[in-house]
């Protein structure tokens, strides 16, 4: 591995450390001036630990013992459904992102050639066909009857 690539591992393993919820990563991804892909696993995540921490329906007023059902008096936990769109909401931005001197890349051989060149990583001329050949290889296409 090229020194230039081990530098870019670095800053990517330490832009993506867990350290207080990923709070380098989300501040970068607030400061992109380009079109944003964001990394889906932190806001799946977020919505995981919202669901599971949190309950659908919490008591209004402390419950006869044994009260269960419609009896127990409780209201939707609308703290949690807060939360859950809040995440939607900052996920849905990225749909409305206005591009910004963004390379539109017309063929996969483009963005294949983008990517090496990115990474200091020669490109073949017909990479593409031999991604797509490797590919059938690991998993052949089903043959039609």
């Amino acid at each position: 591995m090229t020194v230039k690539l081990q530098d870019k591992w670095k800053s990517l393993n330490q832009l993506m450390e867990n350290k207080k919820n990923y709070a380098q990563y989300r501040e970068a991804l607030r400061g992109v001036s380009q079109l944003p892909v964001p990394f889906l696993g932190v806001p799946l995540r977020d919505l995981t630990f919202i669901e599971d921490g949190n309950l659908d329906w919490i008591p209004t007023s402390p419950t006869p013992l044994g009260a269960t059902g419609a009896s127990a008096a409780r209201q939707l936990n609308l703290e949690k459904l807060r939360m859950v769109g809040q995440v939607l909401l900052e996920l849905s931005a990225f749909q409305h992102y206005k591009p910004n001197n963004l390379l539109l890349l017309s063929s996969s051989h483009d963005i294949i050639a983008a990517l090496g060149t990115e990474i200091g990583v020669p490109v073949p001329e017909h990479a593409d066909d031999l991604l797509y050949e490797k590919s059938l290889e690991i998993h052949p296409a089903k043959q039609q009857v």
